[in-house]
């Protein structure tokens, strides 16, 4: 929000799944030494050792279309493009679906005098049942 916090406000968020993520090489590379990542939201997903030179971009597409045209060796992308090219491709490590959470603005806030919560929200059950055990 920066500059704009007294103009735009959280309205809402919500929680959603990734695509599955791993890290592809491309078939005619057999050590590689450039990847391609996502920051900084990939860069602790794996360990990143073994590549001498990373490279960040601002989208998991951009990633892939310059693993596409050989610009990188590999690069940190959505598992589903391996079977797009398995011909050019092999799945070096599969990194599993990270959760996203987004943030909702908006020009009017949602909320006055209290905290805006969802009262019966799934990690408010979570809550309940580690209290109950606790208690026992």
């Amino acid at each position: 929000m920066g500059a704009h916090f007294k103009s735009m406000f959280v309205v809402d968020t919500f929680i959603s799944p990734s695509k599955e993520l791993a890290i592809l090489t491309r078939k005619s590379v057999e050590t590689p030494t450039s990847i391609g990542l996502l920051r900084p939201a990939t860069e602790s997903y794996a360990d990143l050792s073994r590549w001498t030179h990373r490279f960040h971009e601002s989208s998991i597409p951009f990633i892939y279309e310059k693993l596409l045209s050989g610009e990188y060796d590999s690069g940190l992308v959505y598992l589903e493009y391996a079977s797009q090219h398995p011909d050019l491709f092999r799945i070096d490590e599969v990194i599993g679906s990270p959760d996203d959470a987004w943030i909702v603005y908006g020009r009017e806030r949602t909320y006055r005098d209290r905290v805006l919560a969802w009262p019966d929200s799934p990690v408010v059950e979570q809550f309940r049942r580690l209290e109950k055990r606790d208690a026992a």
